[in-house]
């Protein structure tokens, strides 16, 4: 249901007039109410001050009656915070692994650069270069107090490393 412009402003005048009108009618009604409270009528102080108190009516309490005993103990905060947390046990102590044994020693890579052979009446002659320095090494001997030529074949040839008494070997070309 659409109202034009016009009548939807006459139907909101109309509300507006009933409500204005209801709440000075309300306005009015309490205005006219009788009063029921009573105004309190007051007394001078000097007229109660040297009285005792009237008794009360009901039973009478004696003095015997209110005592107690009062406990030693302290009293304990009833309003202290409390958590339910509860800490995680302590860890159980475990000692660390022992460190594993050190590696076995090696002897380093071999300084050796092969540059050929010579075979002279079934002797083998092996030429290197040892740090900068051409050789010419045989079966026996010692090598810069560090290697032992122990033999020599037409393919390798057997080398110690004196330092550690370890073997090492120089793989060597074909045959020529």
């Amino acid at each position: 249901m659409s109202l034009s412009p016009a009548k939807r402003k006459i139907a909101l005048g109309v509300a507006l007039a009933a409500t204005l009108g209801a709440t000075v009618w309300v306005g009015e009604q309490e205005d006219a109410a009788p009063e029921l409270v009573a105004q309190a009528v007051p007394r001078p102080a000097a007229e109660s001050a040297g009285r005792p108190a009237p008794p009360a009516s009901g039973p009478a309490i004696t003095r015997g009656g209110l005592k107690r005993e009062i406990s030693r103990e302290p009293v304990p905060d009833v309003f202290a915070a409390k958590s339910w947390y509860v800490p995680p046990p302590a860890p159980k102590y475990v000692p660390p692994p022992p460190p594993p044994p050190p590696p076995a020693p090696v002897p380093p890579p071999l300084p050796f650069v092969y540059l050929g052979k010579l075979v002279d009446n079934g002797e083998i002659t092996v030429f290197v270069v040892f740090k900068g320095r051409n050789l010419a090494v045989k079966a026996n001997e010692v090598i810069d107090s560090t290697y032992r030529i122990d033999s020599v074949d037409a393919r390798s040839m057997a080398l110690t490393y004196l330092p550690l008494d370890m073997k090492q070997t120089l793989s060597l070309g074909e045959r020529n």
